[in-house]
């Protein structure tokens, strides 16, 4: 049976690939899958609230960032901050 026998499901195209809105609201390019990046990435566990794990889930998503991206850029503001003092 093949995909295209389903008249109950219209064809979705895939989204262009383009410039993405940061959390902060600048533009940036869009982020290279974890699978093909060359440098190894560090798994970071901790504990949250779970209600703030929904608000920053939520978040997340309707931004259209992944968490991680929210996290590096926060920390990167919070050092700046830091800095600035």
């Amino acid at each position: 049976m093949s995909k295209a026998s389903n008249p109950t499901k219209a064809p979705v195209p895939k989204p262009a690939r383009s410039l993405k809105m940061s959390f902060m609201g600048s533009a940036v390019a869009p982020t290279t899958p974890a699978s093909n990046m060359t440098e190894k990435l560090k798994d970071m566990s901790f504990k949250v609230d779970p209600e703030f794990h929904r608000r920053y889930k939520s978040a997340a998503a309707l931004n259209g960032v992944q968490m991680k991206d929210i996290l590096e850029e926060s920390f990167e503001l919070w050092m700046e901050k830091q800095n600035s003092k």
